[in-house]
């Protein structure tokens, strides 16, 4: 696939993650594989998993890793090469979600038909947290004392054990986004771009948009450097931790 001055043109956008050691390197996931930039989005390389619907994205140390249906892989080269990951005790590779935590070597999976999972030796191994999480969770993500999960028919949870949650938004939610540097401030995709700065619990519309946003993330180490993508094949970036956005590309 030749290399794209806008985003790939593909049906979906489903995730983003930013480089630990390059906030102008960002990974780009699709229904039709991994796609990567290196200047901050204003064009696009295929960087592997081709013909895969990578739908979640983390990073733990080195290590990122990549889920979705019947997808399951890890890259430590910053994804020249994939494996695949078959960990135990994880009863399926139909992944819904996946978030990870360096600092604890901690990974939770939201597994289809299946709930929530977590391993706590950087995803060789896993158990189950919960079998209640619904199957309409798109998107988990962490800070130092919850888990976040997004549901597209019900809006956003917060969680300190994985077992009680907190309904704290509703409406459609594609992906969370927790500041590496702030942990109370979250970012959600939805119909636009909502940000918390309390944790999860309260939200206000930042970025309003007649598309879906499927993808957003924030840069390590940047608290105010954010990124995200519409399905419009528009390409967005905060240089205020999510409070403005400009629009970067059209496709």
């Amino acid at each position: 696939m030749a290399k794209s001055r806008s985003l790939p043109t593909v049906t979906e956008y489903d995730s983003l993650l930013v480089s630990t050691t390059d906030p102008s390197m960002i990974f780009l996931g699709t229904q039709h594989g991994l796609f990567e930039s290196v200047d901050g989005g204003r064009s696009w390389n295929p960087a592997g998993l081709d013909g895969e619907a990578v739908t979640s994205l983390s990073q733990i140390g080195k290590t990122i890793l990549a889920g979705g249906d019947g997808l399951f892989a890890s890259s430590t080269n910053e994804g020249e090469t994939w494996q695949h990951l078959h960990p135990r005790g994880l009863p399926s590779e139909q992944i819904d979600a996946l978030a990870a935590d360096s600092d604890r070597s901690i990974v939770y999976v939201a597994v289809v038909g299946w709930g929530l999972y977590r391993s706590t030796d950087r995803a060789r191994s896993f158990r189950a947290v919960s079998h209640l999480v619904g199957p309409a969770i798109r998107a988990l993500a962490l800070t130092a004392k919850h888990i976040l999960a997004g549901d597209v028919a019900n809006g956003v949870y917060v969680s300190s054990n994985g077992l009680e949650w907190q309904h704290t938004a509703h409406g459609m939610v594609m992906a969370l986004a927790v500041s590496g540097e702030n942990q109370q401030h979250v970012l959600a995709a939805s119909w636009g771009i909502a940000r918390s700065s309390d944790g999860g619990r309260l939200w206000t519309t930042t970025l309003h948009s007649h598309a879906l946003f499927g993808a957003v993330a924030w840069a390590p180490g940047n608290s105010s450097l954010a990124y995200a993508v519409g399905d419009n094949h528009s390409f967005w970036r905060s240089s205020d931790g999510g409070v403005h956005w400009s629009r970067r590309s059209t496709g």
